[in-house]
């Protein structure tokens, strides 16, 4: 058995070298912004070959959490 659907990550820049590498798929989604206004994020990465897995957690995601909605000041 696999053990785990995703694996969810803050910081999608280390584990985006590591899956370019390995052909995972990972999910980069936003996740508000820090005290500075900048975009913070954080990576959903899945079992080889299971792009489906990794969108339809992402969905439910951003279902729960819509950060994707917001836009910095002057957009």
């Amino acid at each position: 058995t696999r053990g785990f659907d995703v694996l969810v990550g803050s910081g999608v820049t280390p584990s985006l070298v590591a899956t370019n590498l390995t052909g995972h798929p990972q999910l980069c989604l936003p996740f508000g912004a820090d005290e500075k206004g900048r975009s913070r994020g954080y990576g959903l990465v899945g079992n080889l070959y299971d792009e489906a897995g990794v969108l339809a957690i992402g969905r439910v995601a951003q279902a729960a959490f819509p950060h994707h909605l917001s836009r910095p000041e002057g957009f």
